[in-house]
């Protein structure tokens, strides 16, 4: 998963792509802001929309998990809203 405009200024709006075969991918989980709770889950990645927007400044460790038949992959990234 990758994120563009991974800094900018509040309010902030970030596009994420995933990478790789989206039909490998069984589900897929996101916490966009590091609280603990997942914000989106879905088991259809096919035309997934990924886009979050940080109202506040701050930095922001987000966390996304992709399940495969292989296992989990964890993916984090920090997100810096100035």
């Amino acid at each position: 998963m990758t994120a563009h405009q991974e800094c900018g200024i509040a309010p902030h709006t970030v596009n994420y792509q995933l990478e790789g075969n989206p039909d490998a991918i069984q589900r897929f989980d996101i916490d966009y802001d590091n609280d603990g709770t997942i914000d989106m889950t879905t088991t259809d990645v096919s035309s997934l929309s990924l886009q979050h927007t940080y109202a506040t400044p701050g930095v922001y460790p987000v966390t996304a998990w992709l399940t495969t038949a292989t296992g989990v992959q964890q993916v984090s990234l920090n997100i810096v809203v100035k």
